[in-house]
Formats: structure tokens, C-alpha cells, sequence
């Protein structure tokens, strides 16, 4: 399926966007680092 093939290529370009940007931690950023993280995850989810 097209469709779910894009999506999962999303999602990894997402966690991988986050990892890159988890590499240079600032205290108290975690929280809404995380939050954001899951954020675009419901985003992509509900493409």
C-alpha cells in the first residue's frame, strides 16, 4: 500500500529529525522536545 509505505517513511524521517536534534540536550528542552515529537506523530497519524 502507497499510502502506509509514505506514512512509515514519514515517521522515520520524523524520529530521525528527533534524534539528530536530541543529540545536543538542553535541560528542560526534553519535556517539550518530547511533546512536540508527539505531536507530529498524532499529526502523521491522522494524515
Amino acid at each position: 500500500d502507497v499510502g502506509s509505505k509514505k506514512e512509515l517513511i514519514e515517521r522515520l524521517a520524523a524520529q530521525t529529525v528527533r534524534k539528530i536534534k536530541g543529540k545536543g540536550k538542553i535541560p528542560g528542552n526534553e519535556e517539550k522536545r518530547n511533546k512536540r515529537g508527539r505531536d507530529l506523530d498524532e499529526y502523521l497519524g491522522n494524515l
